[in-house]
């Protein structure tokens, strides 16, 4: 997977120049290092590059999956290097375009660096997988389909009261989208949802290298579209802090497992679209807590420890409420901020898109916030990324703003967000889906001009 550095033109360099926070006078001699870049489209992905992000690193490499639109689009993998050189095109564009069976990309992907086939491929040990949605591999059988680099392509079974509606979408080219998500180990614990299973939503898990699909229930009938959003987050003594979320709803589900034994925790929600985007990550600096869970709903983010929601009781009924959360739990909360150069906040999707990075390279993370419709220089609609440094609890003003100085209405910058390691820091990279672009944000008032190098100064 070698690095093949491709040379950023004047023209984007002029682009990119002023979202940067970079001096103007640097324009005649930036051939290069601009402080922002775009990773180059595939030609096999035509629709939505971009609408899904997800990182995943392999023997310290930062890896970077972009797939297009659920079930229309196939996705493809970037090599982010090392330092302030990326490797613009993918190094892998075969994932999910049906050569290897038929497959319907989700809504998230999960990146496995180390895992196993499925049983009916023995169980064989392999490298550098992505759990892609749903699909049926040319030799095996319908479910989660995960392709891997070597072009090794596999299924898990779904829970078998879905398993005809699946067979149907794929047959009949009727597209089924899932949501996955992992719980940050080397082989991770994968929880799926499928918000349109069996009309009203499903969610499971797989315990790590394992095909048996664990079903995650309510006590009682969880609204319609359960499992639209989901995350998960190891929490230490080998059990998973899972949550599936009913955005539409407001209801976020929790849940505890440890091995094939999975406990209900308890609902959090009662705010308008609560769970309508999900993420985890250290805001902490990693220590003896687990990672944080990050919550948005259509007003503001919450920023929630994850050690005392999985010491919660079993809950024999469902209550979605914050109001009843363990002490000490809601570390931070906030909502849309802006800058003299940004605004529109409250028509501009704040919360459509989060992750935590590690951008200015001092071992905790900051919030990342996408906010697709945001106003950049009075123009509506080109988008931005906001990022808050939430160093103490309580923590909640805006740090910085990222945005491309010459975007334009309609790319709404910041419909997905994550961000990828260059060795030293983490870099925000952001997708406008709606205009097929990807870029990566070397630059932030946040980041020292030590760490900064080059393409900030």
């Amino acid at each position: 997977m070698a690095l093949v550095p491709r040379a950023v033109s004047c023209r984007v360099a002029l682009l990119a120049l002023a979202a940067s926070g970079c001096s103007w006078s640097r324009f005649g001699d930036v051939t290069e290092d601009t402080p922002v870049v775009r990773l180059e489209r595939p030609e096999n992905m035509t629709s939505g590059f971009g609408d899904v992000l997800a990182s995943g690193n392999l023997d310290g490499r930062s890896l970077l999956l972009v797939g297009g639109e659920p079930g229309a689009s196939a996705a493809a993998l970037f090599d982010m290097g090392r330092g302030e050189t990326p490797n613009l095109d993918a190094v892998d564009s075969h994932f999910c375009n049906n050569a290897q069976g038929k497959c319907f990309l989700g809504s998230s992907m999960v990146y496995l660096p180390h895992t196993v086939t499925s049983a009916e491929q023995d169980h064989r040990p392999v490298d550098s997988c992505i759990a892609l949605g749903l699909g049926k591999p040319n030799f095996g059988d319908y479910g989660v389909f995960f392709e891997c680099q070597d072009q090794t392509a596999y299924s898990r079974p779904v829970i078998e009261s879905y398993l005809s509606d699946v067979k149907f979408a794929l047959d009949h080219d009727q597209n089924e989208t899932i949501a996955v998500a992992g719980d940050g180990a080397d082989d991770p614990v994968l929880l799926v949802g499928a918000p349109a299973a069996l009309g009203a939503g499903r969610a499971w898990y797989y315990a790590a290298g394992t095909d048996e699909p664990i079903e995650l229930k309510p006590p009682q009938k969880a609204a319609d579209g359960y499992g639209l959003r989901v995350a998960a987050v190891s929490v230490g003594a080998g059990r998973t802090l899972m949550a599936v979320a009913a955005p539409n709803a407001g209801e976020l589900h929790l849940f505890r497992t440890e091995g094939a034994v999975a406990t209900y925790l308890g609902c959090l929600g009662g705010t308008p679209g609560f769970g309508r985007t999900l993420a985890t990550g250290y805001v902490n600096a990693p220590g003896s807590a687990p990672p944080e869970l990050v919550v948005a709903d259509h007003d503001a983010v919450f920023v929630l420890e994850t050690a005392p929601l999985a010491a919660l009781p079993a809950a024999t009924s469902i209550s979605c409420t914050l109001a009843a959360l363990p002490p000490e739990t809601l570390r931070n909360s906030f909502g849309c901020g802006s800058t003299k150069d940004t605004g529109d906040c409250s028509a501009s999707d704040f919360g459509a898109a989060l992750a935590v990075a590690d951008v200015d390279g001092d071992q905790d993370g900051e919030v990342l916030v996408g906010a697709p419709q945001m106003a950049v220089y009075g123009t509506h609609g080109v988008g931005a990324i906001l990022v808050y440094d939430l160093d103490s609890p309580g923590d909640g003003a805006l740090s910085d703003v990222r945005f491309v100085a010459s975007g334009q209405s309609g790319d709404a910058l910041g419909g997905s967000v994550a961000a990828g390691s260059n060795g030293s820091r983490d870099i925000i990279v952001g997708g406008a889906p709606k205009s097929g672009q990807v870029s990566l944000h070397y630059c932030s008032s946040l980041v020292s001009p030590a760490l900064g190098g080059t393409r900030c100064e």
